[in-house]
């Protein structure tokens, strides 16, 4: 009886490390998961201009917002026109040109990005040719799909905000405005997405592992 019952506390025992192995793997591919989802999201760039006169380019963001990947870069389109409005709002009219951004980026392998971009705009002149967008027309490379867009209107200005994912993840990304709009603002965020599929590959192969340990034992 007790070679019995110290052979069933043995294989009790053995389970019970078994079970905690298994917990322990899991709390630290949780763990490592977590901490992934973190660094990537730390990966994350904004960077917002507000016109203050007719520079045409390359135009540095406003001051205030790092991006620690280089410098991000606005040009508009000689055929824009510059108009200044003192003590109210400079804005660019983009008539039949447009306004092109570039923005460095972080590159891991396999995730998405997303972007959001957010236009301070209105129409433009009427007596601009009469098939000419009077919206804006977002256009990225390596080339996005807009997932979403919101506007919320106002006396003066639309606030429009297009959410794009590109994918596979770029190192960086050029956006590309048109139409025939007055655009007062433009802001661009970006964060890299880890996909779920590869944290899941590494619960399955830490599993896996563990398991092939056990049998060697």
């Amino acid at each position: 009886m007790k070679a019995r019952k110290l052979i069933m506390n043995s294989e009790e025992m053995r389970k019970t490390r078994m079970s905690l192995g298994i917990t322990a793997v899991v709390l630290f591919v949780f763990l490592s998961a977590q901490t992934s989802y973190a660094t990537v999201e730390d990966r994350s760039t904004f960077q917002q201009w507000t016109f203050t006169d007719a520079n045409y380019g390359p135009v540095a963001p406003n001051p205030g917002w790092d991006n620690e990947f280089g410098t991000p870069l606005l040009y508009v389109g000689d055929r824009a026109e510059f108009l200044p409005t003192p003590g109210v709002t400079n804005y660019w009219e983009l008539l039949n040109d447009e306004m092109d951004i570039y923005i460095p980026n972080f590159q891991i392998p396999n995730p998405y990005k997303i972007m959001e971009v957010e236009l301070y705009w209105r129409e433009g002149p009427a007596d601009i040719v009469p098939d000419l967008p009077k919206e804006p027309i977002l256009i990225t490379f390596p080339y996005g799909q807009i997932l979403d867009r919101t506007d919320e209107p106002s006396p003066s200005w639309t606030v429009s905000t297009f959410t794009i994912r590109i994918e596979p993840n770029p190192s960086e990304e050029w956006l590309f405005i048109k139409g025939n709009i007055s655009l007062h603002q433009v802001s661009v965020s970006t964060v890299c997405v880890p996909e779920p599929a590869t944290i899941g590959l590494f619960i399955g192969g830490a599993l896996l592992a563990l398991k092939r340990r056990r049998c060697v034992k």
